[in-house]
């Protein structure tokens, strides 16, 4: 994650928002895409791997994954989801390793269809703020704190 981590400097900087705000930190990190078989966008132009971050956060004794998918070498720029534990016994590993695989094999956005089966009703997307247009690599720290607002909103 150390090759990445400028461009995730933002999201972790409202995770630590959302600690403030009653969320726990149970886990979080990078994971590297998967290499599937025809399929190359798990390598960034470069050739290092594409990661994503994870936050496995815990408010009011429920569980939530917060993750983003950098996607700043294509069209769309960043896009974050909040997908909320479906059930006491919900298996995150399985359900995070479909997921990846199936971001690489809709070229890294969003499978929908598979979310809206697995997290019915308990997911949402959330608008990454936006930079100036002076400076993509900015996000003010007011848009940091919208950010997490509306994340925080999305968790009640």
């Amino acid at each position: 994650m150390h090759l990445y981590a400028h461009k995730f400097e933002a999201f972790v900087a409202v995770v630590e928002l959302l600690k403030t705000k009653g969320c726990r930190h149970v886990f979080g990190g990078g994971r590297k895409l998967p290499a599937l078989s025809g399929y190359s966008k798990n390598l960034l132009k470069d050739g290092n791997p594409w990661c994503i971050p994870i936050n496995l956060l815990n408010r009011n004794g429920k569980r939530y994954v917060l993750v983003e998918v950098d996607t700043s070498e294509y069209k769309n720029r960043l896009s974050t989801r909040l997908l909320k534990q479906p059930s006491r016994d919900f298996d995150w590993q399985a359900a995070l390793d479909t997921l990846e695989q199936r971001l690489l094999q809709n070229s890294l956005s969003w499978p929908t269809p598979y979310i809206n089966h697995v997290f019915s009703g308990h997911h949402k997307r959330i608008q990454h703020p936006r930079p100036p247009s002076d400076n993509k690599a900015f996000i003010e720290a007011s848009s940091l704190q919208h950010w997490a607002d509306r994340i925080d909103l999305a968790m009640c």
